[in-house]
């Protein structure tokens, strides 16, 4: 597990950007992996008991780009069970997109005021 200020060698680079992007917004988060659950989930904050979703491509069915795969959903909804909040930060392909760390924030932002329901 990465100590206070690490990073994890588990996370993709995307969850590294984002985990970058959630530190310049002083938001505590841990990056090692956790067993919620079922389900591991990288980047969350244990006291808040909040998960940030950071989707991959790999997390939407193929011929449905905004629908999630039933495995996706599972994770979600045996995480919203332990009693932890799911919250959307982007698909990688959008985060990809933004140019700037001021429309990355302004999405985190975006993220925070919603909930992912499995």
């Amino acid at each position: 597990e990465a100590s206070p200020g690490e990073e994890s060698t588990y996370l993709s680079a995307f969850e590294k950007d984002v985990s970058a992007t959630l530190k310049a917004m002083e938001v505590p988060h841990d990056t090692a992996p956790a067993l919620i659950g079922l389900f591991h989930h990288s980047l969350r904050d244990a006291d808040k008991k909040v998960v940030y979703a950071c989707e991959t491509p790999d997390a939407f069915y193929m011929n449905h780009k905004t629908q999630r795969r039933a495995v996706q959903k599972w994770r979600y909804r045996v995480a919203q069970h332990e009693g932890w909040r799911v919250l959307p930060i982007a698909t990688e392909e959008a985060w990809r997109a933004m140019p700037t760390l001021d429309d990355k924030i302004a999405q985190i932002k975006k993220g925070m005021e919603s909930e992912i329901r499995g």
